[in-house]
C-alpha cells in the first residue's frame, strides 16, 4: 500500500521499525512529502511498535504530548486508516 507521510513522520517510522521485521520502501521524496510502500502485515507490525513508542515517550509528566508524541499520534492515525 502506498502511504504519503511528512519527512518527520517518515524519519520516525524508520527509527522505530529499524531492527524489526517490518519493511518500508521509499518510493519518492520531495520537500516535506515522502511516499512509501508497505505491505499490510508490515503496517500492522509498525502500528504496534509506534503505539508502544507513544506509550513510552509520547507524553510528559502532565500527560501532554511531547514533540515526539506530536509526530507519533498522527502517524499512527494515518497507518490505522489505510
Amino acid at each position: 500500500m502506498k502511504i504519503v507521510l511528512t519527512q518527520a513522520q517518515y524519519n520516525l517510522l524508520i527509527e522505530v521499525i529499524k531492527g524489526t521485521s517490518s519493511c518500508c520502501t521509499l518510493l519518492s521524496s520531495k520537500e516535506d512529502e515522502v511516499c512509501v510502500e508497505m505491505q499490510e502485515k508490515d503496517i500492522e507490525d509498525a502500528i504496534d511498535w509506534l503505539v508502544y513508542e507513544l506509550d513510552i515517550e509520547g507524553f510528559d509528566a502532565n500527560d501532554e504530548l511531547t514533540p515526539k508524541g506530536k509526530i507519533l499520534e498522527p502517524l499512527i492515525d494515518i497507518l490505522e486508516n489505510i
